[in-house]
């Protein structure tokens, strides 16, 4: 999972992701589902669970500042394409930024940066750290 800088930006600059955060992606326990990230700069990266006996947790748990960061499969999730489909598009979203990029690139880095092109036509731009409409 990443909990870097850059993604914690990239995350929390993509209101339209934030705004697809619910409950629903907080399951743990036996049902084998594994929880949503979120981070607070009080109170750092925390992993929220849903449980029968606390009831659905909500982001303002950790506050107002809380910021949701979706791991790789809740972002294939937001797509509802075919998984060649994905595949096939991020890695043209890979190939295309390797050169500005770098090495420094995570999974996760890579598959929301798909989401919000496929989704909202935004890309990242890493030296003005924004998304911006293409």
């Amino acid at each position: 999972m990443d909990i870097t800088k850059e993604y914690i930006l990239m995350c929390e600059k993509a209101e339209e992701i934030q705004k697809q955060w619910s409950s629903k992606q907080c399951w743990g326990g036996p049902s084998g589902r594994q929880g949503s990230f979120v981070y607070n700069p009080k109170h750092g990266i925390r992993l929220l669970y849903w449980s029968e006996h606390h009831g659905s947790p909500h982001k303002d748990y950790l506050g107002r500042q809380s910021i949701w960061l979706p791991r790789q499969d809740q972002l294939q999730d937001l797509l509802q394409m075919g998984f060649g489909a994905q595949i096939d598009g991020v890695g043209k979203i890979y190939l295309a930024n390797i050169h500005k990029i770098g090495f420094g690139l995570t999974w996760e880095q890579l598959w929301l940066a798909f989401v919000m092109q496929e989704k909202y036509s935004k890309q990242w731009l890493t030296d003005k750290k924004e998304w911006v409409k293409i």
